[in-house]
């Protein structure tokens, strides 16, 4: 780490410090400021909008007026006669310039009469118009319009419209003098005017754009929804605008206000900046008299500094000058002090030096000499692990010899019985044979006696097949069974097959134990394992269930299932006899533990299973057992 001077830190610290105070000050009264400018604009834009609704809402006003009075003048009180209405209505026109047309339509729609005349607009039908069918359902009610496309024209209209008696009064509106209104009020550069219908479609903006283009507010429709009309900000061509909404129910249009915050922005901007030169100018000034004081300060440390070098070369009597500083005479006196308190230490370090040395000696030699027992005790224990070692392997092997004595005991019942039916045949087909030869020679040897004496021959030869292909098979699924048992080679084998081989090498057993097993195969492929120790783990599993689990029972079940799940094996062997307790259960795979020590049982069976799979195989192997519930071993190992 670089080293840095005490004057360059202080000064950075106070840089550092000074810079995060007059940041902190300036966002704070930034905050300050722009709240209060937003609100002195919020209350500006309030004026405005109340100004701006004023001169819109007298608008409105004049043509709803002016409706009435023509509704007064033509049909209420017939102030003109017939002849006089064309020459009055031209006149209504010239004066009232906000309408276009006026239409007088009877109630079925249709059009009787138009200002200025037009022929070609009479007889239209107008009945299925909206603003038709509310005039007629409401008489005496002013009925705006929304914008749409008279169907004769293709032109945008937008109309007022007033029942009185037989006649529904339809004013069509001038829609430019609404943007003329819009451009005649006084507002800044950044904002905008806009007047919508009850959808939201522009028909006067202060951006002509948006009426050419017919679109709609995204916002307005909204806010009528709702009944929200509280000032809202939002985005409009790219800039940032708070928008303000009048919605005049009796027409369903409303008058929308979109005020830009870049005025706000920009008076913020003006004032952080004049705060920020201010702030830099106090900050240079702090700088520079900070600057002075520090180097003084830095001086006299530095003489410190140079009195401690002395101290340090042995003169321990040398004195600092006093400061007009307190903590600095504090400092000079502490150093004085210290050299005193090194002059004494240096002294007693001396004298502890040459006791450390003895002491270290002393040490050595007791090391060395627990180093010399440690040593001895290490190569006992070696041997007695190899002894341990040498010990379990002859008890695993003697386990095996065990497995395989009751394996010959039952192979040797399982083979008697056939070669003794072939034997019993052999000496009936001998005694026959004898017999029909005596008849030969005595000629007594009738053509039926023949026939019979070779169907009798034929049926013992038949039974003597079958009795020495039984033993054969017997003989290959053994032989194949012990060398698999044998060798803990790993090949390609069908694990089906070998655990069926391991079934029939068992039946004996299983035959007097009345024992019956079912084994369920999933896998359908050879895979790639050691069947030696499959076979194995499957013997001692069985011989334990033969053993352990039918107990005071008269019959028992033996169920193993084989299934192949990706690159996983799992055999799963359950047995449905008396089950375990939980302390039998803790302690299954722990060696030499056994629950027959007196039937001469060594206690290794579940150890080498678990032996077998863990570090062979690379799998586990978990045992569920309950009381009277019956064990289940589950297997899983990988290819």
């Amino acid at each position: 780490m670089k080293n840095r001077t005490l004057k360059f830190d202080l000064l950075s610290n106070l840089i550092v410090s000074t810079l995060f105070t007059t940041i902190i000050i300036i966002l704070f009264i930034s905050v300050l400021l722009s709240t209060y400018i937003k609100r002195e604009q919020q209350f500006k834009n309030d004026a405005l909008s109340n100004a701006v609704n004023l001169q819109i809402e007298s608008y409105f006003t004049d043509i709803e007026n002016a409706l009435k009075g023509l509704q007064d003048v033509l049909f209420t009180y017939e102030m003109i006669q017939d002849s006089n209405k064309d020459e009055y209505m031209v006149e209504f026109l010239e004066v009232n310039q906000n309408f276009s047309e006026v239409y007088l339509l009877d109630l079925d729609g249709k059009v009787m009469k138009t200002y200025p005349q037009n022929m070609q607009h009479i007889g239209l039908d107008y009945s299925n118009f909206d603003y038709f069918k509310t005039a007629k359902s409401k008489p005496d009610h002013i009925i705006w319009s929304n914008i749409f496309y008279e169907h004769y024209t293709k032109n945008p209209l937008a109309t007022v419209s007033l029942k009185s008696d037989s006649v529904v009064l339809v004013g069509v509106l001038c829609l430019e003098n609404f943007s003329k209104l819009v451009d005649s009020i006084n507002v800044d550069v950044d904002n905008m005017i806009a007047i919508t219908d009850s959808t939201g479609t522009y028909f006067a903006h202060t951006d002509q754009s948006f009426v050419d283009l017919r679109e709609k507010d995204p916002y307005i429709t909204q806010m009528i929804a709702s009944g929200d009309f509280s000032v809202k900000k939002v985005r409009v061509s790219e800039r940032t605008m708070f928008l303000s909404a009048t919605y005049f129910e009796d027409a369903g249009w409303s008058v929308l206000i979109f005020q830009s915050t870049d005025s706000i922005k920009r008076q913020i901007a003006y004032n952080i900046a004049v705060i920020l030169v201010i702030a830099l100018v106090a900050l240079a000034l702090s700088l520079y008299f900070t600057h002075h004081k520090v180097t003084l300060i830095a001086k006299r440390l530095l003489e410190l500094a140079k009195g401690t070098q002395i101290i340090s070369q042995g003169v321990y009597d040398y004195t600092l000058e006093e400061s007009k500083y307190v903590e600095l005479n504090e400092l000079s006196r502490n150093f004085k002090t210290m050299s005193a308190e090194i002059q004494n230490r240096e002294a007693q370090i001396k004298d502890n030096k040459e006791e450390m040395q003895r002491m270290n000696q002393r040490l050595e030699n007791l090391v060395y000499e627990r180093t010399l027992e440690l040593e001895k005790s290490n190569m006992e224990l070696a041997q007695t692990i190899i002894d341990l070692k040498h010990t379990q392997n002859i008890l695993i092997q003697s386990e095996k010899m065990a497995s395989l004595g009751q394996l010959v005991a039952g192979v040797t019942h399982e083979m008697m019985t056939p070669i003794g039916s072939i034997v019993t045949l052999c000496s009936y087909m001998v005694k026959e044979l004898e017999q029909i030869e005596a008849d030969f020679t005595n000629q007594h040897l009738s053509k039926s006696e023949l026939e019979l004496f070779f169907k009798d021959q034929m049926e013992s030869l038949l039974l003597i097949t079958n009795s020495a292909q039984r033993t054969k098979e017997f003989v290959s699924s053994l032989k194949k069974t012990s060398v698999d048992q044998v060798s803990m080679e790993k090949r390609e084998f069908e694990i089906c097959s070998t655990v069926e081989d391991v079934i029939r090498s068992m039946k004996v057993t299983l035959k007097n134990s009345n024992v019956s097993v079912d084994h369920h195969c999933q896998v359908d492929k050879p895979i790639l394992s050691y069947p030696g120790a499959i076979t194995q783990i499957l013997l001692n599993l069985m011989n334990n269930a033969i053993k352990h689990a039918f107990i005071d029972r008269a019959t028992g079940k033996v169920t193993i299932t084989t299934s192949l799940e990706g690159s996983t094996v799992t055999l799963v062997i359950y047995d449905d006899g008396i089950g375990m307790t939980p302390e039998v259960r803790k302690r299954l795979f722990e060696p030499f533990f056994t629950t027959a020590r007196d039937q001469g049982g060594s206690g290794l069976g579940m150890s080498i299973i678990e032996n077998l799979v863990t570090t062979l195989l690379g799998g586990t192997i978990t045992c569920d057992s309950k009381l009277d519930k019956g064990t289940s071993y589950t297997i899983t190992f990988g290819l």
